[in-house]
């Protein structure tokens, strides 16, 4: 909103209260003000007295306050038909503008009151962000929570004070932005380098990445879930972003990692006994940002109580305690719960598959052979994979 604005104008010079920040505040020091900060609930039942009484109340807030605004919340406690917004151009459309950048493709974030690992998570897995921010030390925070958790490969726009007196926006480095004081009013906008420099960004990719990106122990390659069956074992999984996964006899942690990327707001446990693939699971954590995956150290199942209850289990290891493993899996496994194992001989297959009935899962089974083409000499040949059998079952709401 901007004080030139004739329309705009004459609504706050006729109101009886004007609330708002106090930088929104100043060009109006002749009308009765109440400053937009601490309980926002007192403020609104304030506003509420004073409309009751007859006067009318103006919230002055910065950009669209129906994106990420407080509008909504106003409307909840006064009710939709006392209330009416006239929303100015929004920040992001300013911000987007000025760097020259379309914003349809964008993802949106909001650190107001939001858990910080939620905006890591979205931006580990997306090409274009803005990220709108409560004050002027939450930039830093972010850019040192990114540069800790090895997220990297953006193009970074600190944007200030947008359509204010003390504009400025600047493009810099997460290691510039985390140790800079802002203005009040900003947002950031994050750019993958790839795309700027008009390439594919390989961070923006959530399912398929290649087996010889994930670190594994020198000699056991073959252990790891190989990609086209870790996307079978996924898409049985039925992840949705706020799912809780375990991730038993986690390996490398290659399903962990690739599942993360879908749950922006979950948290994947990844469960190992051996203390070198620990190591290698923290290892692809940082390599891929993996903020959401938690490496535990221990025993299937003995340790399923240090675990919160999951919304999905895969066991990829069971070192011979399969069936145990997957009856106190599905006794904590949440309502409506998937589980998934990945099996090679036949007669785990079905112990597994009895034992998730016996559990009182609906079980099925299947077999996928991968076959890539090969060339050899002047002719073209399949070179088989092992033939794995997926045994997955879903827990029945109660």
């Amino acid at each position: 909103m901007y004080p030139d604005d004739p329309t705009m104008r004459e609504f706050v010079e006729k109101a009886d209260l004007v609330i708002g920040r106090e930088e929104l505040l100043s060009p109006w020091e002749r009308v009765a003000s109440l400053q937009l900060k601490g309980d926002l609930r007192e403020i609104i039942r304030e506003a509420e007295r004073v409309r009751a009484g007859g006067g009318k109340v103006v919230f002055l807030v910065s950009g669209d306050p129906n994106f990420f605004g407080i509008a909504s919340l106003i409307r909840e406690m006064l009710g939709k038909e006392k209330v009416a917004t006239h929303p100015a151009v929004s920040s992001m459309q300013m911000a987007f503008s000025r760097i020259g950048e379309s914003w349809h493709d964008a993802r949106f974030f909001s650190a107001h009151g939001r858990p910080l690992g939620e905006i890591l998570e979205g931006l580990r897995t997306c090409r274009k962000a803005c990220v709108l921010t409560s004050d002027g030390k939450q930039p830093s925070y972010i850019a040192q929570a990114m540069l800790l958790n090895h997220l990297r490969g953006f193009h970074v726009y600190l944007c200030e004070d947008l359509g204010g007196p003390e504009e400025k926006v600047e493009k810099m480095s997460l290691e510039e932005l985390s140790s800079r004081e802002c203005h009040p009013l900003n947002l950031l906008l994050f750019l993958r380098e790839e795309i700027a420099e008009g390439g594919e960004p390989e961070g923006s990719v959530l399912l398929g990445i290649p087996d010889e990106e994930f670190s594994t122990p020198p000699g056991r390659s073959g252990r790891m879930t190989k990609r086209e069956l870790r996307a079978v074992a996924i898409s049985r999984l039925m992840l949705s972003p706020d799912d809780l996964l375990w991730d038993v006899g986690a390996g490398c942690g290659a399903v962990s990692v690739e599942a993360s990327r879908l749950l922006f707001r979950g948290k994947v446990f990844a469960l190992e006994e051996d203390d070198e693939d620990v190591e290698i699971i923290k290892s692809n954590i940082r390599r891929f940002g993996a903020t959401n995956v938690f490496p535990v150290k221990g025993v299937a199942p003995d340790d399923f109580p240090r675990l919160p209850s999951p919304d999905a289990v895969f066991i990829g290891g069971s070192s011979g305690r399969l069936e145990e493993i997957i009856r106190c899996a599905a006794e904590r496994l949440r309502g409506g719960g998937r589980m998934v194992c990945n099996l090679i001989g036949l007669e785990r297959v079905l112990a597994a598959k009895r034992c998730m009935e016996d559990a009182g899962l609906l079980c099925e089974a299947s077999l996928h052979l991968v076959m890539k083409l090969k060339r050899l000499g002047k002719a073209d040949f399949l070179d088989p994979h092992n033939p794995v059998f997926v045994v997955s079952g879903r827990k029945p709401f109660e």
